[in-house]
């Protein structure tokens, strides 16, 4: 469907960032 195109978009960009700035989602 349309929205999990969308959704799968949206995780591939999360997944670009949070490759850029994994420091930033590493637990403490």
């Amino acid at each position: 469907s349309k929205g999990l195109v969308v959704i799968t978009g949206n995780l591939r960009e999360f997944t670009r960032v949070n490759g850029l700035r994994s420091e930033d989602w590493t637990p403490d």
